[in-house]
């Protein structure tokens, strides 16, 4: 794709002030990017800068590396920033950015894409958006998600629609814990007005079924009811999910839910898609059962078995609570939901569990490693660090 020369001045150096913000550049690479000649570039430079000193900030020529942006006075220049046109705003410029910005467009689009074409929009250079790239397909292979290379066409995202359902949902949620309006969220990734719609229709569907969520919990499942709003708009539908039996109530949710959003893609939905709806929320909900009322013999066991380790080996008895024995079941009865469907929660209090309660953190990855090596199920240290929390409020450690 071949880049347009800047007709106007004033769009040219609007592109050259996005371009150094987000790395610095030798005054050659500019003249290129820009269609323009070394003395152009200067001039620009100089232009902007009478632009910015009032502002606080200037670009300043470094040797052997090239023009970068210096700020005297954060202050002021944030002003200027927020009155920069949304269009520039919107760009990623750190390259944790950019890796979550090109993670979106990989599983959005239907076509291949070339870093190139990316780099222009983005104003960066192509070799920066190849650096990102080796964390793009190492988040994208926790996933079973490919990328592959076709010559002249650029790279396509390959992988099960679950997947790639499971990978942008995450990182969506990711996302909204940092900045609830993230562009990403707000603008490129989802419409805008199935989400306001999700926002208002899930809370009232969730309260009559007496469905109980965290706040984490509700927004993820928004976020993937957008999504697949999304996905089945587009053609990609769910083909196969074998889901076991879940609650009456989540089975009445999720039937409720599924006509919800076949109304908003205009599309039908596929019993795959009820069903995945239904381990979701399975998955996420706060459970106020009874000991008397679980029957759930790979619970139970799971319990018995951590609690009789730990006293075990480190002497630590509380085989005996009856409520600390009630809680953990029902903590677990959706843990095993989860792992057995490979659903993956961030736990944001993970480090501070480690650091904080080190005993805690390593008596219970001791005692569930020791139990996963029974279990077909893999258990990731997120689930760890949630059921470690569970344990030790009533442990009081």
């Amino acid at each position: 794709m071949r880049r347009e020369t800047c007709d106007s001045p004033n769009q040219r150096l609007a592109q050259l002030f996005a371009m150094l913000q987000n790395e610095t550049l030798p005054q050659d690479e500019l003249a290129q990017r820009l269609s323009v000649s070394t003395r152009t570039v200067r001039a620009d430079i100089a232009a902007l800068n009478m632009l910015l000193t009032p502002h606080g900030a200037q670009f300043t020529l470094s040797r052997g590396n090239g023009y970068q942006l210096k700020i005297d006075d954060p202050a002021r220049y944030q002003t200027l920033q927020t009155q920069q046109s949304p269009a520039l705003a919107r760009g990623p410029r750190t390259s944790q950015e950019r890796i979550h910005y090109l993670l979106a467009r990989f599983l959005t689009s239907a076509f291949s894409l070339k870093l190139e074409d990316l780099a222009d929009e983005w104003f960066v250079s192509r070799a920066t958006l190849q650096n990102d790239m080796a964390d793009v397909r190492e988040h994208l292979l926790r996933y079973n998600l490919t990328l592959e290379t076709r010559p002249r066409h650029g790279m396509k995202l390959f992988g099960g629609e679950m997947a790639i359902r499971a990978c942008l949902t995450d990182l969506l949620w990711t996302l909204a814990q940092q900045e609830a309006s993230h562009p990403l969220i707000v603008d490129t990734t989802l419409n805008t007005d199935v989400s306001q719609r999700l926002r208002s229709l899930l809370p009232d569907i969730f309260s009559h079924f007496q469905i109980r969520l965290t706040d984490e919990g509700e927004l993820f499942l928004r976020l993937y009811c957008a999504v697949a709003v999304r996905r089945i708009r587009e053609g990609y539908p769910l083909s196969e999910c074998v889901a076991e039996e879940v609650d009456e109530k989540v089975r009445y949710a999720a039937h409720e839910i599924a006509e919800r959003l076949q109304q908003l893609a205009d599309k039908p939905l596929s019993e795959p898609e009820v069903s995945w709806l239904k381990v979701h929320i399975a998955a996420r909900q706060v459970q106020e059962i009874a000991p008397s009322a679980i029957n759930a013999d790979d619970e139970e066991a799971l319990v018995h078995y951590i609690l009789h380790f730990i006293n075990t080996q480190y002497n630590y008895n509380l085989l005996n609570d009856k409520q600390l024995h009630a809680d953990l079941l029902t903590h677990i009865k959706t843990m095993i939901t989860r792992v057995r469907y490979q659903i993956m929660i961030p736990n944001p209090l993970l480090e501070n569990i480690k650091q904080h309660y080190p005993m805690a953190w390593d008596m219970t990855l001791a005692a569930i490693s020791s139990w996963g090596k029974y279990t077909p199920y893999t258990i990731s240290e997120n689930e760890i660090g949630f059921f470690g929390a569970a344990y030790w409020r009533w442990a009081g450690t």
